[in-house]
């Protein structure tokens, strides 16, 4: 039986965003009789000196684990020393291990994998599909970490990536937009957004006993970010309106999570009473944790709009919460809170100050959105709905769970 590898730099009991999203299918397919394996590192996302096994089996998925170098996210030259490490180590694993016709899901962590890796699974005769969470050097370019010269080759690199593989699976219709202004002909698309486990993340008791643990009284109105907060999000417009509603009674703002947007609120939010900040918490009390809010933060810089897709409003919904979506105002999640009505968008610090004002003076409103905010998880963000579009891509590029090795899977780039 030909196998499915998916490849990225972290996968559970890692909790990054990549690695719920991919863990979540990757079992699944797995359930449904699908051979598949994972190949990623060895380390944690906030933790890079761990040493996860090298080899294992979880929840029917093989798990390969590649030791590469260790610097972790605090310097962009160790992080790009670390992903250039995973890139050479995956790709030598591929070239050595992968076999003709066997399929390649490549996601993009690290950047630029599949530019590197496309020449390796033509070697082997294998199927590459790539499947982004975003577009690189895009992204970096604008966040003024690449210059936009400098970003001419690994753009022209990427590109090839993109135009050799068999498929592209992109998250969102502005992703898809993108992709297809790079030249990608639309026959090598496929538009699968991201799931989460709506059953198990709607199975909660309202919260209550998280906030009990954390000491947040049942009557505080909780606004909360739950993630990573990083460059590519506005941490500015939060701290802006925290410091605005810093002597709001009854209002307390609840930061879970890491990232240099984390740490640099958490230092200007020193002294706000009504702010706290918390480590990642378990997966398994991620559904009392995210019910624990009245209100969830979801942000993207506006300018990363089509570039990156924000995968923590599907988890928010699916536990029956609104989003106030801190960005532009013409982004993918934005369609989706206006036409269902499950949230509110701010273009500004003072702009989400003014709405959080508006839902804490109407608790109706906000419990009427996050009943919508849970009909529209159901419907359209179920991880059921997911391994569908997925099963429905691998029957068509012909993998099944019946295969057999003596099937042609011959693919000419």
């Amino acid at each position: 039986m030909k196998r499915i590898v998916f490849i990225n730099r972290y996968y559970q009991p890692d909790q990054s965003a990549t690695a719920r999203v991919l863990t979540a299918l990757a079992v699944g397919l797995a359930g449904r009789g699908y051979p598949v394996h994972v190949l990623t590192s060895d380390q944690r996302y906030e933790d890079p000196t761990a040493r996860l096994p090298a080899r294992e089996t979880l929840d029917g998925v093989t798990v390969h684990r590649l030791a590469t170098s260790r610097f972790g996210r605090r310097g962009l030259a160790g992080r790009s020393a670390d992903y250039l490490a995973f890139i050479a180590a995956a790709s030598w694993w591929v070239l050595k291990r992968v076999r003709r016709g066997e399929l390649v899901i490549c996601k993009t962590d690290p950047p630029m994998m599949s530019a590197f890796l496309w020449p390796v699974v033509a070697i082997r005769r294998a199927v590459l599909v790539n499947w982004l969470q975003d577009l690189f050097p895009e992204v970096a370019v604008e966040l003024g970490v690449l210059g936009r010269r400098a970003a001419a080759v690994p753009r022209a690199l990427r590109n090839l990536g993109l135009k050799r593989a068999k498929l592209n699976v992109v998250i969102g219709r502005l992703m898809a937009r993108r992709v297809a202004a790079l030249g990608v002909e639309e026959s090598r698309q496929r538009l699968i957004e991201n799931s989460c486990h709506v059953a198990q993340l709607n199975d909660h008791d309202g919260g209550r006993e998280q906030r009990r643990r954390w000491g947040i009284d049942d009557s505080a109105f909780v606004v909360m970010y739950a993630g990573n907060l990083g460059r590519a999000h506005p941490y500015e417009w939060i701290a802006r309106c925290m410091e605005e509603l810093a002597n709001r009674p009854g209002l307390q703002f609840v930061m879970v999570g890491g990232g240099a947007g984390m740490e640099r609120l958490r230092q200007r939010s020193k002294g706000l009473a009504n702010c706290r900040f918390l480590p990642y918490q378990p997966e398994s009390t991620l559904a009392e944790c995210l019910a624990a809010a009245d209100v969830h933060l979801v942000a993207l810089r506006p300018e990363l709009e089509g570039l990156i897709v924000p995968s923590k409003f599907y988890p928010v919904a699916a536990v029956g919460r609104p989003a106030v979506y801190v960005g532009s105002e013409t982004g993918d999640i934005v369609g989706y809170l206006r036409r269902h009505r499950c949230g509110c968008v701010a273009g500004s610090g003072d702009e989400l100050t003014q709405v959080l004002r508006r839902l804490i003076g109407d608790r109706a409103l906000v419990n009427d959105m996050g009943r919508r905010a849970g009909r529209l998880a159901r419907a359209q963000f179920s991880l059921s709905r997911s391994q569908t579009r997925w099963e429905a891509l691998l029957n068509d590029l012909g993998f099944r769970p019946d295969a057999t090795d003596t099937m042609e899977m011959v693919y000419e780039p």
